[in-house]
């Protein structure tokens, strides 16, 4: 899962020429991961709590 959500953030920042542009290209990956990381994690704790 991790994965494509991943994709889905380097897809939709890269889409945004002002965001994209602000990020030095050396950190682009740490970032697209950092915020992937986010939304897994907030959707796991989503799901946990709904499963309870």
């Amino acid at each position: 899962m991790f994965e494509e959500i991943l994709k889905l953030v380097k897809d939709h920042i890269g889409s945004n020429q002002q965001v994209d542009s602000a990020l030095p290209a050396a950190q682009k990956d740490e970032v697209h991961e950092e915020i992937a990381s986010h939304i897994n994690s907030g959707l796991k704790t989503k799901l946990r709590h709904k499963e309870a």
